[in-house]
């Protein structure tokens, strides 16, 4: 694994600028894709146990309209936080009419930024389709609050991070959100939304901890180039 790919300063869990690049929907709609079996549902030819129960604590609240719909993505639910933080809906940012020039209000500039940098790709790996997203700044701040604090060595470190850059970049299995690969991650079992976000990664990262490392190399180097692309059109942006 290159690790200088990221250019990442793991002392001070740092990360070069371009990794804190928030911003747009530049790539269109990867497509329908044809939904496959759930590949994380129980079988009975196995005794692995449901790996994101272990240890994941939630903490049961009685609001209930947190959402809870089928075939949602993190940058719809993502659009839900910035909701309630902002009080204005992120979608907005998406439909902006940039023909008549760059938005004025500086709210308007911020989404317009964060809504040209969602961008995501379908790639395939293993005989099977993964959605992989450029992540944004948040995410890595996340990522970067999960690493253990016992793991003293900048490599032991630098290794999580990109580990928890694979975990927190996938979207989709064969077309199936990874919201709904744990339905019993439930959004009304959190008091707020990225708390659920948080979760469903979490358990994502049970099973992704006991993959060969071969593989989280592969899906880290998709992620790279997948956030480079994201990168170059923002500078094009930039430029423009």
């Amino acid at each position: 694994m290159e690790l200088s790919k990221q250019n990442l300063s793991v002392d001070g869990v740092g990360f070069s600028p371009d990794d804190f690049i928030t911003g747009s929907q530049m790539a269109g709609n990867p497509g329908n894709l044809t939904q496959q079996p759930n590949p994380f549902q129980k079988s009975n030819s196995t005794n692995i146990p449901d790996l994101h129960n272990v240890d994941l604590n939630s903490t049961p609240q009685s609001r209930q309209e947190i959402l809870d719909k089928p075939g949602m993505s993190t940058s719809e639910l993502k659009q839900e936080i910035l909701n309630e933080r902002i009080a204005q809906d992120i979608r907005s940012a998406k439909t902006l009419d940039t023909s008549k020039g760059i938005p004025s209000d500086p709210k308007d500039i911020l989404k317009h930024i964060i809504a040209r940098g969602e961008y995501q790709e379908v790639v395939e790996l293993f005989n099977h389709k993964w959605t992989i997203r450029a992540l944004d700044q948040r995410d890595l701040l996340m990522a970067a609050e999960m690493v253990k604090d016992e793991l003293s060595s900048s490599t032991a470190r630098m290794s999580a991070l990109i580990f928890l850059q694979v975990v927190f970049s996938i979207e989709a299995i064969e077309g199936i959100s990874i919201y709904e690969c744990f339905k019993d991650v439930k959004a009304t079992d959190y008091k707020q939304k990225e708390d659920y976000s948080l979760a469903v990664r979490k358990a994502l990262q049970k099973y992704l901890e006991h993959v060969p490392p071969q593989v989280i190399n592969m899906f880290y180097d998709e992620y790279v180039r997948i956030e480079g692309k994201r990168n170059k059109a923002l500078e094009n942006l930039k430029n423009s």
